[in-house]
């Protein structure tokens, strides 16, 4: 999976940045916390990525980080 920089694009709006849970590196930007969560799940079950790798970053309309969760577990 390619990856850009380090730091999730500047647009403005709500997003759910997929990031690397030890270095913050940022995958991909969704627009809904399903979509990241969904993203994080289908790299688990192709095997790409173990689960506790990836975390997502809830950021709000200019930017700032609202909060960081871990994908919860599935059974």
């Amino acid at each position: 999976m390619p990856r850009a920089s380090c730091n999730p694009p500047s647009s403005v709006g709500k997003a759910f940045i997929v990031q690397e849970a030890i270095h913050a590196d940022w995958i991909s930007r969704h627009e809904t916390r399903e979509d990241a969560i969904a993203a994080i799940e289908e790299m688990v079950r192709d095997g790409v990525v173990d689960r506790g790798e990836f975390n997502v970053r809830e950021i709000d309309d200019v930017g700032n980080s609202v909060r960081v969760f871990s994908v919860p577990c599935t059974p």
